[in-house]
């Protein structure tokens, strides 16, 4: 039997309906699983090529938006500024801390807090980046400064040992129009990234 008349029409009416309603974060989302959907006829994500710029203390790597140098790594129990407590002393637990000179090299202010990814350290939690020169917290850099700081982790005290060393990445970013009303941004990129391994020293 043929479909009964205007139906087609009630069934395109509804679906344009639907899509009238959605938001711009469901939108989005409907977007990123259609793309996953017709990926997955294509054989998945596993032909995706990962490529890894390995680089050294002391040498300039750049990520697109920022300019870092990695120092040096240190293991310290608390960390003070004078007789203030910037982070306290943890039962069980101590801090793994990266010196790292950063330059923004973008014309928008960045976000700190994301830049560097602990490999291999499932029980860390990073607790943030502060200024070398007064121990502030700093989560921001506003395009064209650099900043000397120091980002921290909370780890186990069982977990990284002064002698052994860490694995970090930097993911490479790249810098997008998201919509004429959103503004542009820095994106992470999902298979490029930057890998250093340091040492890990025993602060004294």
């Amino acid at each position: 039997m043929g479909a009964t008349p205007g139906v087609g029409a009630k069934l395109a009416a509804r679906v344009r309906h639907w899509f009238a309603d959605l938001g711009f974060k469901q939108m989005w989302q409907l977007v990123v699983v259609l793309v996953l959907a017709v990926t997955a006829l294509f054989g998945g994500l596993d032909s995706v090529n990962t490529k890894v710029t390995v680089f050294e203390p002391g040498e300039d790597f750049s990520d697109g938006q920022y300019t870092l140098v990695v120092d040096r790594a240190a293991l310290v129990g608390e960390i003070k500024d004078g007789t203030r407590v910037v982070l306290p002393e943890q039962p069980g637990r101590h801090y793994l801390g990266l010196v790292v000179r950063i330059t923004n090299d973008g014309t928008v202010p960045g976000n700190l807090l994301k830049e560097f990814d602990l490999v291999g350290h499932p029980d860390q939690r990073f607790v943030g980046a502060y200024r070398m020169a007064d121990s502030t917290y700093n989560s921001a850099l506003g395009p064209g400064l650099s900043e000397e700081l120091a980002f921290f982790w909370e780890l186990p005290d069982t977990d990284v040992a002064a002698g052994q060393s860490v694995t970090l990445r930097v993911w490479k970013k790249k810098f997008i129009e998201l919509f004429v009303t959103y503004g542009k941004t820095w994106i992470d990129s999902e298979t490029d990234y930057g890998e250093i391994t340091v040492p890990v020293k025993a602060r004294s």
